[in-house]
């Protein structure tokens, strides 16, 4: 079920840690801006389905994490949210760095930098914040750049 940020009260704090400790997918939750929301939700539509056939399973898991997202108006996006567009500092745990931007499958350039949203680092990233771990060995170190705190919401 998606909530809005409007609908989410604060969870106490037995909740809080509830969710922390005992729920298995506690940190699937994500956080879409309305903009982000609504273009991934067209890539879920049928005229983007059939030219993104080979990506059938990254197409359901987005759809899961849409659906269990949090979404946000625009402007209230909190400015250390992966959210499309953002250019980030990533860094594993040898301690190499390196920058990535979250774009939609058409943008994409691996040779740029230019991370799908539909592969396995850009479903990692959706809605993740500065120092959430995208994968085992790999932290969201820093935001460098995202449209929304700098007032280009339809970027």
């Amino acid at each position: 079920m998606l909530y809005t940020a409007r609908q989410m009260k604060p969870p106490t704090i037995w909740e809080s840690l509830k969710q922390r400790f005992f729920t298995a997918d506690a940190g699937e939750i994500r956080i879409f801006s309305e903009i982000d929301y609504y273009r991934l939700q067209g890539l879920l539509t049928k005229q983007h389905l059939t030219a993104i056939a080979g990506f059938a399973v990254q197409l359901r898991q987005l759809r899961r994490l849409l659906d269990q997202g949090v979404l946000y108006p625009c402007k209230a996006v909190p400015s250390d949210l992966m959210t499309m567009n953002t250019t980030a500092l990533l860094r594993s745990r040898r301690g190499t760095g390196f920058e990535v931007q979250l774009v939609y499958p058409r943008e994409a350039d691996r040779k740029a930098r230019k991370v799908s949203v539909l592969s396995v680092l850009g479903l990692a990233l959706i809605g993740k914040a500065e120092g959430d771990l995208v994968s085992d060995n790999m932290v969201i170190e820093k935001i460098l750049f995202q449209p929304e705190s700098r007032g280009n919401y339809y970027l």
